[in-house]
């Protein structure tokens, strides 16, 4: 009765949490930092344009933050797209935490593969199957809409990954998780050495890993570049407290 149907009634309740207060919760620095930030695409570099840039909301107004690289954008063109069209506050703050939640679940699948060989009530099993209604997670996809959630299932994956020595695969899913959320990357030198002691001491394929982990960063962030690369590491160096 452990492996099927418990780890069920967490993630229904944390749906209906979900569903309840996603449309309704609306974190000023997340979501609207994030609109305000796609908005000026449409005007052109907006990592030329974001440390001029001011994100309006009601009567408040705060200079625009923006401590992401670019890739995380693809994960909010849906909402922003939808948002476009419709001016609905509800089904933006809806469609921009979706991804979210969605990823908080797909965590709580892989964990409980993880750790399918512990006993079903050890305290690791039992944290694993309580992922989704953890109320830091409930508070990232529900309220905050934060991104570490994302990064942290491709962490999750790259572990995944590493156990069954497909190096390259754990490369790219640590890569990925940089490209979203810069401090992944520091796991890269971690994954090399392990991989390494796990018997593979050919340079080339290292090299290749390496390649893997820093390329989806490497080529979200050129077309910026090539735009206007002084703005682009201005705004990133301002944006992380530089």
């Amino acid at each position: 009765m452990t492996s099927t149907k418990k780890p069920l009634a967490p993630v229904i309740v944390a749906a209906l949490l979900f569903l309840a207060l996603a449309p309704i919760a609306v974190d000023t620095y997340n979501s609207l930092n994030q609109r305000a930030f796609l908005d000026l695409v449409l005007r052109g570099n907006p990592f030329t344009l974001a440390l001029s840039s001011r994100v309006q909301f009601g009567a408040a107004s705060w200079p625009l933050d923006w401590p992401y690289p670019p890739l995380t954008m693809l994960l909010i063109l849906p909402a922003w797209g939808a948002f476009r069209l419709t001016h609905s506050e509800a089904a933006y703050q809806l469609l921009f935490k979706l991804p979210l939640f969605a990823c908080a679940v797909a965590t709580q699948a892989l964990l409980l593969r993880l750790l399918a060989a512990e006993r079903p009530r050890s305290s690791r099993m039992v944290a694993a199957q309580y992922y989704v209604v953890n109320p830091g997670i409930v508070l990232l996809t529900t309220v905050a809409g934060g991104f570490d959630v994302v990064a942290g299932l491709l962490i999750l994956l790259a572990i995944f990954y590493a156990r069954s020595r497909r190096w390259v695969a754990a490369a790219l899913a640590l890569g990925v998780a940089g490209a979203l959320r810069l401090y992944p990357l520091a796991l890269v030198p971690v994954l090399l050495v392990h991989q390494w002691r796990a018997g593979t001491r050919k340079p080339g394929e290292a090299g290749f890993s390496a390649l893997a982990a820093f390329a989806p960063l490497l080529a979200s962030c050129i077309p910026f570049l090539a735009s206007d690369a002084a703005g682009f590491f201005r705004t990133l160096a301002s944006q992380q407290g530089v």
